[in-house]
């Protein structure tokens, strides 16, 4: 009976890990910041813009196909032509902050210049 619980206890720890949202290493606030999407590496890239120096990169493993930076400068919206949402990250703490129902085909997102709408092209 003991080895049973400690083996429920166990996978229900597993299990838990498992459903946590992804984690990316926290972007150092910098004046101007240049982002590189890869997209054969699924990945994203942050350097600083004046001395070139990588600050860090996110393996995001979801096909992205593209990024927009938006009014606030601090949260990232990933999206792709093959995923069915849109999601948005905190880079000064690398956090998943939302995740947006869209459908498939988002192909480009451009914030507005007041920062009060996200525009998606398909």
């Amino acid at each position: 009976m003991r080895r049973i619980c400690l083996f429920l206890l166990i996978s229900g720890l597993f299990l838990m890990y498992g459903c946590e949202k992804a984690t990316f290493p926290a972007v150092p606030k910098r004046p101007q910041i240049l982002m590189s999407v890869n997209i054969k590496e699924e990945s994203v890239a942050f350097f600083d813009a004046k001395t070139g120096e990588a600050l860090a990169k996110w393996k995001v493993k979801k096909p992205i196909q593209g990024a927009a930076l938006l009014h606030d400068q601090r949260t990232l919206l990933l999206y792709g032509n093959e995923l069915d949402r849109v999601y948005l990250y905190d880079i000064h703490t690398g956090k998943e902050a939302q995740e947006w129902q869209t459908g498939k085909g988002i192909v480009r997102a451009l914030a507005s210049n007041k920062g009060d709408a996200v525009f998606f092209g398909r």
